[in-house]
């Protein structure tokens, strides 16, 4: 082998050689910041968690690019409650002087809901859609499975008027907040007006479910009920300063204080 050869290959070793150690130090760098951040997680866990299990939204109907992310914006409310963590208490907050319309049922899944207004202008809408076929008719609605819960504040809920298939009857679910099978449902209404007509609620417990529902300050217009369908489950009613306006009941026939309802007086 020739001297060239040998400073040859000398050379290559040693760029080699600084092309590995540029390497280890660099590794050696992302490992300590990263063992830095964890670090800092581990220190302060509840923190880091408490951070996470708060979980706000802006629902902007015609926001043309939604951030989609905690503290941003969105276009519906279902966007905004499915980018929560299950068991987050989430804030959704409703733009003003807007229709929010919830057309595909909406899973609460464990996730304690706040839905509250912002902005000027009219309090918002939140508009139930429906569908059906041949044999029955269905609200669009929230799902309250597990622990979950869901309050309304200072929004206006309308429910349908009519049906989609006159010619079929509605099915069992037929409220803005559906009922869970042998389980409970905690739902309720701060300063609100809920309208609608065809027999429909506010809240169902059919199935072997409890529906605790409160009212407050809040009023319900139409051919509505509170509660309803509690033929297969049972109701706790609470409520004060609740007005039943145009022919608005607190449950419909099949439900009977002492048996399958409890209410206050007030």
């Amino acid at each position: 082998m020739s001297i060239e050869n040998i400073n040859q290959a000398a050379g290559a070793m040693n760029a080699l050689t600084a092309r590995m150690n540029g390497f280890v130090n660099n590794a050696d760098a992302q490992i300590a910041q990263r063992r830095a951040a964890y670090d800092g997680i581990a220190a302060d866990l509840k923190g880091t968690i408490n951070t996470h299990m708060y979980f706000t939204g802006y629902v902007r109907p015609d926001e043309p690019n939604p951030t989609l992310v905690d503290g941003g914006t969105f276009n519906t409310i279902k966007q905004c409650i499915d980018a929560a963590p299950c068991g987050a208490m989430v804030f959704v907050l409703l733009e003003k002087g807007k229709i929010h319309l919830v057309g595909d049922n909406i899973s609460v899944y464990n996730r304690n809901i706040e839905i509250d207004d912002f902005g000027t202008g009219e309090r918002p809408v939140i508009e139930f859609g429906l569908y059906h076929d041949e044999n029955y008719n269905w609200v669009s609605r929230f799902f309250v499975e597990g622990t979950g819960s869901i309050r309304f504040r200072d929004v206006e809920l309308r429910l349908p008027t009519e049906k989609g298939n006159p010619d079929a009857p509605w099915s069992a679910s037929k409220s803005a907040v559906h009922y869970n099978t042998a389980s409970s449902v905690t739902a309720g209404i701060n300063n609100c007006l809920v309208t609608g007509a065809e027999g429909l609620g506010f809240a169902s417990c059919n199935g072997g479910c409890t529906a605790i529902v409160s009212a407050y300050n809040s009023q319900l217009s139409g051919n509505i009920f509170l509660v309803v369908s509690k033929g297969g489950g049972a109701a706790v009613i609470s409520k004060i300063s609740l007005t039943l306006s145009n022919g608005a009941l607190l449950y419909n026939s099949d439900g009977v204080v002492g048996t399958n309802v409890i209410q206050n007086e007030a």
